[in-house]
């Protein structure tokens, strides 16, 4: 992450670059750092777990508690865990445990205590207990420290963090487990984070569409286009009949560099 800091802060003297003028220099360090958070966050909910085919995956879900609330809420996401199962086995033919797919999003949601029973590496099983508030709360404060550090600011004070932590530990007990989707899940934290005298915003639409340039012209008929994006993701669809724009590129150019920095220069072989 020093090297995203690094670029950022010379991005913000206008230092000349590879990737054009300053301003594109500066989006594209800023997408590496937003990279590199994600990274970090989602390393964060998925500790105790790989992300290749793993038995360490293969865990069993104990007990799950409202942080916000006290209530003992088990039974209700065991039954959640199952629906989840049942909808990639719609997917795909033969599940293996990869990530914390076995608890669904019970590692992701930030207003609950859960434990669960694992296996190690020595065969021998165990149970590991965390509370997400906690462990979320103490990741923003390394976060918060981080982008301070690339304006070269100082670190955050322990009374300024004092007032901090307790804003975000009313934004983090929110439950968001019952949205149906994103936008829903968008529209219960804006209020929540928007009182703590910060912004926040999320629109995936927005991200896929600052990717577009503009559309192609094709020969086919509309009925064939339409009946060619069926066969793509919904999600990628946007790209899928348009030209990409520059963001669209600094953003791959990051991806690729965040690869190559872990696995050397042939990430992908």
């Amino acid at each position: 992450m020093s090297n995203a800091r690094e670029e950022y802060k010379k991005a913000l003297i206008g230092e000349a670059s590879p990737y054009g003028n300053a301003r594109n220099y500066k989006r594209k360090s800023l997408m590496k750092i937003g990279i590199l958070l994600h990274i970090f966050a989602d390393t964060t909910a998925h500790q105790m777990f790989s992300g290749f085919k793993s038995d360490v995956n293969n865990v069993k879900l104990i007990k799950v508690i409202n942080n916000h609330t006290g209530m003992d809420e088990t039974s209700k996401y065991r039954g959640n865990i199952v629906k989840s199962l049942e909808k990639l086995k719609s997917y795909f033919v033969g599940i293996h445990p990869v990530g914390h797919m076995m608890i669904a999003h019970i590692p992701d949601y930030t207003h609950l205590t859960f434990t669960m029973e694992y296996t190690d590496a020595k065969d021998r099983v165990d149970q590991y207990v965390c509370n997400n508030t906690d462990k979320f709360i103490d990741r923003s404060k390394q976060i918060l420290n981080y982008l301070l550090s690339c304006r070269e600011l100082d670190m955050i004070s322990d009374s300024g963090w004092n007032s901090c932590s307790a804003k975000l530990q009313d934004c983090f007990l929110t439950d968001i487990s019952k949205c149906s989707d994103t936008k829903e899940m968008v529209r219960i934290l804006i209020p929540k984070w928007s009182s703590t005298g910060e912004r926040y915003y999320y629109s995936s639409e927005e991200i896929k569409k600052g990717f577009v340039l503009q559309s192609i012209v094709f020969e086919n008929t509309e009925d064939d286009i339409s009946a060619a994006l069926e066969e793509v993701p919904e999600e990628l669809r946007p790209l899928s009949s348009t030209h990409a724009s520059d963001d669209f590129y600094l953003f791959n150019v990051c991806a690729e560099e965040v690869l190559i920095d872990l696995y050397g220069a042939k990430p992908r072989s």
